[in-house]
């Protein structure tokens, strides 16, 4: 079926306060035309011949002799149908057949129809680049078990080392010749070849194991936790697609549905048939926004305890995620850890009276809390991503009280009364794309000057004359004790979820989380985040697939 694209702006409204991921980890999504260029640069070098020999009657004769097609396929373009999980692979086809011989009429094409596929394997590397290799049982597998390597079917990453990859794979594919000539000897010569060579392609196809990988998702040998970078291992994989529908222009999407280390029920999904969709509200939808061909979508409780948790609880005790199903953004709190803040007391003495016979007395009582009640607030905002604040810290004490008093000297009434002091302090976070060799991160890095902002009300003392209305004069403000509140940088390293045609390269290029000007794309967090990209197609110009014979004998 084909589904609606949306603008990214459209999109996080759908996303708003809900889940969309159908308790799996991780999305990621891939334009359907997209891929189709990208593996048709791949393989734009890519030629392979066959002989065949068929017994035919002579034309002159009438009896039975051994005919031998010469043919070479080459310059294959690759179009996803999502149809019956097929995908149409159409190449140019050149050569010749007979003694005499006889040319393959010019600009004739073979289609042959091919069924989309995930299958088990592993990621080698090569002098070259890493690649996807399929286990030889699953290219083998008998018919029985090819609805268990469909889409829609959930299939568990065996263990470390092992990788699950979605493949176009030429078993009991279907072979077509075609020819938009006019000319009626044209058109029956390329029937004759189709009827003559289409079986033995197409078995010599699937007794070879030929397959394309369109994309794979690995799990490697596990690395040492880092406490605040933290690496998303896959455990758990299906796919599924949404159809082109060219009359409404709707695109087409491979959306690959990961479960992680960790993760919901730590990534583990119960393997078999299931039926998934992207919902995030009334409605099916494209997961990648317009002007876009690409997205990740991690679920909301996983960029939580994954990723932002264990940053804050560098700092802060108690860290719980509070936002539930409905709550647009995320909410945390945590208490700062060991923070007794405080204005100590204060008196000043002076000589005061018109003979500065008296001795004056002002002052208050000193104030403190601990900074572990009330509890910090973390909120990140579920509107894309500004040069504004998007993420806030903020913590405001209890109400404090003291009393304050103002002393003439000359034994009368001490004028007194009661004022009230609350504490106050932000901080801000700022999502940053990480860069260099590993540009599939993200960061939240976090800002704040470590200034308390001390607000007074209730009654105050005649000399209280601040620089600013609700603000210590400055001397006082210097009695405010300072916390340690720097956050360390967060870092999400979604690399191995997102290793889509080249296994072990970077292939999703993220957008930056907000570009000036551009609010077509980006970064939100609307519950569950969703960062757009695009397929990254340069890496297809240092790819080359070797030449390759395959010889048939009826």
């Amino acid at each position: 079926m084909s589904v609606p694209q949306m603008t990214f702006s459209t999109l996080i409204r759908e996303m708003e306060g809900n889940n969309t991921t159908r308790d799996w980890d991780v999305l990621v999504s891939y334009d359907e035309e997209k891929i189709n260029k990208v593996l048709e640069k791949m393989e734009q070098e890519t030629s392979k011949d066959f002989v065949i020999t068929k017994k035919d009657e002579d034309p002159n004769t009438g009896d039975l002799i051994d005919i031998e097609y010469r043919l070479k396929i080459a310059n294959p373009t690759l179009q996803f149908t999502f149809t019956d999980s097929e995908a149409e692979v159409s190449y140019k086809l050149t050569g010749d057949y007979g003694k005499l011989p006889i040319k393959v009429p010019d600009n004739t094409t073979m289609k042959i129809t091919a069924k989309i596929a995930s299958l088990q394997g592993k990621v080698t590397t090569t002098s070259k680049s890493p690649s996807f290799v399929p286990y030889k049982e699953a290219i083998e597998a008998p018919e029985n078990q090819w609805v268990k390597q469909g889409p829609n079917y959930v299939v568990r990453i065996a263990d470390v080392g092992h990788a699950q990859g979605v493949c176009i794979i030429f078993r009991k594919c279907r072979v077509t010749l075609h020819n938009k000539s006019q000319d009626e000897t044209v058109q029956r010569r390329v029937a004759s070849i189709e009827a003559a060579v289409r079986q033995n392609i197409s078995d010599e196809m699937a007794e070879s194991g030929f397959h394309y990988v369109v994309s794979a998702v690995n799990a490697p040998v596990p690395l040492v936790r880092e406490t605040t970078s933290v690496t998303l291992r896959p455990k758990s994989f299906c796919f599924s697609f949404y159809q082109r529908d060219e009359a409404n222009k709707r695109p087409g999407a491979l959306i690959m549905w990961i479960g992680v280390d960790g993760g919901y029920n730590n990534g583990d999904h119960e393997e078999g048939s299931t039926s998934l969709h992207f919902q995030p509200g009334d409605r099916e939808v494209n997961p990648i926004p317009q002007k876009s061909s690409a997205s990740i979508i991690i679920m909301h409780d996983l960029l939580a305890r994954k990723f932002l948790m264990p940053a804050l609880e560098t700092k802060l005790d108690n860290v719980c995620l509070n936002s539930t199903k409905g709550t647009k953004g995320m909410e945390l709190t945590g208490s700062l850890r060991n923070t007794e803040i405080r204005i100590g007391r204060y008196e000043k003495r002076y000589k005061c009276g018109l003979f500065n016979q008296y001795v004056c007395k002002e002052g208050f009582d000193g104030v403190k809390t601990n900074c572990d009640k009330p509890k910090t607030k973390i909120v990140i905002s579920p509107r894309p991503v500004s040069n504004g604040d998007s993420v806030t810290l903020s913590y405001e004490s209890d109400r404090l009280q003291s009393e304050w008093y103002s002393d003439t000297g000359t034994g009368g009434h001490i004028p007194y009364n009661d004022m009230y002091f609350n504490f106050e302090w932000a901080g801000t976070g700022k999502w940053e794309a990480a860069e260099g060799d590993k540009p599939n991160k993200i960061r939240l890095r976090f800002e704040n000057t470590n200034e308390w902002i001390v607000k007074v009300s209730g009654s105050k003392p005649p000399w209280w004359i601040p620089d600013e209305p609700d603000r210590l004069p400055n001397v006082y403000e210097k009695l405010v004790m300072k916390v340690d509140i720097d956050i360390p940088i967060a870092e999400l390293d979604y690399f191995l979820t997102t290793n889509l045609l080249f296994p072990g390269q970077h292939v999703f290029k993220a957008h930056a989380p907000y570009t000036k000007g551009d609010d077509h794309k980006g970064l939100a967090v609307p519950r569950d985040l969703i960062l757009t990209g695009d397929v990254n197609d340069k890496l297809a110009d240092s790819y080359s697939t070797a030449h390759s014979s395959r010889t048939s004998v009826l």
